[in-house]
């Protein structure tokens, strides 16, 4: 089995529940996180992000994960939903760790071979982030 990386100590309880159910799930699958990457909807640097804890997932992503696991898709959500409640509230992994954080544009191709020695990918951006600076802008105009 894979070494994990130690979770930060920013993580709740309800946060280190959560990763801890992704990072056995992503076991139960058998799969590497390149392969793992070519049969969801996330890159393989999204996916060491998620099981590092560095950023909470999307529930389609968990849902995914749990059939892949062959896990228990509602358990897996649940421990998600008290996982972003924590996040949501300031108890998370750090500022950049939000429910919202979705996957960049390059997240959602499937990851070739070629880019398994790859640096990790910029953390993807917040579109409220951005709206909120384009109608500041135009305010401003």
């Amino acid at each position: 089995m894979a070494q994990w990386k130690e979770l930060p100590d920013a993580l709740d309880e309800p946060g280190r529940q959560f990763v801890a159910e992704l990072r056995r799930l992503k076991s139960g699958s058998g799969l590497s996180l390149a392969a793992l990457a070519d049969r969801t909807s996330c890159s393989k640097s999204s996916w060491e992000r998620y099981l590092n804890g560095s950023y909470l997932p999307p529930a389609v992503v968990v849902e995914e994960l749990a059939r892949l696991g062959g896990g228990d898709v509602d358990r897996a959500l649940a421990l998600r939903s008290l996982a972003e409640d924590s996040w949501s509230a300031g108890g998370g992994a750090g500022s950049a760790v939000t429910p919202d954080a979705l996957p960049g544009p390059g997240d959602a191709e499937p990851v070739g071979p070629a880019d398994a020695d790859a640096a990790p990918a910029a953390p993807p951006r917040r579109p409220a982030r951005r709206t909120a600076l384009v109608a500041a802008t135009v305010a401003t105009l």
